[in-house]
C-alpha cells in the first residue's frame, strides 16, 4: 500500500510593528511543544526573509511545518487550552490578517 503523501503547512508571517524575530522566536518556543503534541512540527527553523525576489507581498518571516493529519491538527491545536493561552502573545507579536497560510503537498 503507498504512503500516504506528507502534508506541509507553510506560514508567511508579518510582524506587528515594532516585533523582532527575537519576538517571534519567543513565541514559537512557547508553542511548539503544544503544537507538536498535536502532530504540527518544524521542519527547520524559522527563516527570516533577506531580499524580495518578486511578487507583491513583503513578509518577514516563513516557517515550514509538517502536519500528522491534516483534518484534526489544527482543530486540535485551536481546541487546546495550552495553546489558546498563547493567542494574546500570536495576535501581539504577528499581523494575522495580512499574514499568509497553506497547507500543500507534492504533486502526484
Amino acid at each position: 500500500m503507498a504512503q500516504p503523501a506528507t502534508t506541509y503547512f507553510v506560514d508567511i508571517l508579518y510582524l506587528q510593528e515594532g516585533k523582532t524575530a527575537a519576538d517571534a522566536k519567543a513565541y514559537f518556543g512557547n508553542v511548539e511543544p503544544v503544537v507538536a503534541a498535536h502532530g504540527l512540527r518544524r521542519v527547520g527553523p524559522a527563516y527570516v526573509i533577506t531580499q524580495k525576489m518578486g511578487g507583491d507581498i513583503e513578509p518577514d518571516l516563513v516557517n515550514v511545518w509538517t502536519v500528522s493529519s491534516p483534518k484534526n491538527t489544527f482543530s486540535d491545536i485551536f481546541d487546546d487550552e495550552n495553546y489558546l493561552q498563547h493567542v494574546e502573545q500570536r495576535n501581539a507579536t504577528f499581523d494575522m490578517p495580512r499574514s499568509h497560510m497553506f497547507l500543500m503537498q507534492a504533486i502526484k
